[in-house]
Formats: C-alpha cells, structure tokens, sequence
C-alpha cells in the first residue's frame, strides 16, 4: 500500500490468479481496474509506489505458457 496523503491511498494484492487494486479518498475504498495482459494465465502485483503529485506505480508478474514476465502498470 502507498498513501502520500492522508486521502490519498492505493492497494495492490493478489487473489487466486488475478490482481487487485483498490483506492483510499479518506472515506471508503473503491476497487480499480486492473490489466490483464494477453495471453496471461496467471497475473500478479506485489507492490505499489505513488507520488505526492500523483500517479501510481504497481509491479508485479504474469505468466504465459512460454515463461513469466514483469508486469508494470502506471496510473496518472
């Protein structure tokens, strides 16, 4: 989880063999959507990074029948 502020908060987990992403605005959380890459059996994020200015960095994994692969999503 990253919070540069107080209502300001994004989470990033996996379940099963998909991710999860949900934000903080001080009052409740709301899931995001999340990409899956084509040709991904498994999809995973294990770290977020956001920035006071914001924009939020997750990474992760996915794996495809040929090998597992970095998998980055960036959100403005």
């Amino acid at each position: 989880m990253s919070c540069p502020a107080a209502t300001a908060c994004t989470a990033v987990w996996s379940t099963g063999h998909r991710t999860i992403a949900a934000g903080w605005n001080g009052t409740s959380w709301a899931l995001q959507q999340t990409a899956s890459p084509a040709g991904s059996t498994v999809h995973l994020l294990g770290s977020v990074s956001c920035v006071p200015a914001g924009g939020c960095t997750a990474v992760g994994a996915y794996e495809t029948p040929t090998g597992t692969l970095t998998l980055a999503e960036a959100r403005p």
